[in-house]
């Protein structure tokens, strides 16, 4: 099953990273993956690099269970969720909205980069 994760994620854009599966979550049905998230650590949250839905599993909830995940393993570790996405990301806006985040919560990024400490 890895390896098809990996490949779904060459597929649709993102670099092969063998260097820490840990930061990656996947939702997977029949044993193919159709979501991933990369959560990093850093030194005062867990940070959502990415969250990705296959196109035919959009708006069935899919994304929200996976986040609903990295919030209570969040919670279980005592710390937070907080995000980046582009303010033109509506799908990832309203996502955001529904799972009740607010204010710096979520940053708007133009470049990619953000100033968070990774640990």
């Amino acid at each position: 099953m890895l390896s098809a994760a990996w490949d779904w994620l060459e597929d649709n854009g993102y670099p092969r990273d063998v260097t820490d599966l840990s930061r990656y979550w996947f939702i997977t049905q029949n044993a193919a993956p159709i979501a991933v998230a990369e959560v990093r650590q850093m030194e005062d949250c867990l940070w959502l690099q990415i969250l990705f839905v296959a196109g035919p599993y959009r708006r069935h909830g899919v994304g929200n269970a996976l986040l609903y995940h990295i919030e209570s393993y969040a919670a279980h570790k005592g710390t937070t969720v907080r995000m980046g996405t582009n303010s033109s990301n509506a799908a990832m806006l309203g996502l955001a909205k529904t799972r009740g985040f607010a204010g710096g919560d979520v940053v708007y990024l133009t470049s990619g980069k953000h100033d968070l400490k990774e640990n």
